[in-house]
């Protein structure tokens, strides 16, 4: 139920959502940025991309270091994560496994900390 308040109030926001995300230089928004407590996240890119009860299952072991930014927080930390990883993930439709590597690795991964209550300042 909480994931169909998300696309309801996302589909009826997009716009301004979208602006927000844009005009912070943000590439994503979490349920939980929004006060909705859900394993949910859109990414934008010409369209946006939904990312339901998203699992990470597998990581490798090489990382990278970059420094990213957060729509919650005002400063910008440096992080380190996997390079690499397979994610399960649910759509509208159906279930997905999706293979992601460097800047989109490390973007689903920061998403799916915010969907785990973790925030960036807290990530090592």
């Amino acid at each position: 139920m909480k994931c169909y308040l998300f696309y309801y109030f996302f589909l009826n926001n997009f716009k301004s959502l979208k602006k927000i995300c844009f005009s912070n230089s943000g590439l994503a928004i979490s349920g939980i940025q929004l006060g909705i407590f859900s394993n949910v996240f859109f990414i934008f890119k010409k369209t946006f991309f939904l990312f339901k009860n998203s699992i990470i299952v597998w990581k490798s072991l090489e990382k990278t270091i970059s420094k990213e930014g957060c729509l919650s927080l005002k400063n910008k930390y440096y992080s380190k994560r996997c390079r690499f990883i397979y994610v399960f993930s649910h759509n509208f439709l159906n279930l997905k496994k999706i293979f992601l590597k460097d800047f989109y690795s490390i973007c689903i991964q920061h998403e799916i900390d915010h969907c785990n209550c973790i925030l960036l300042n807290q990530v090592q």
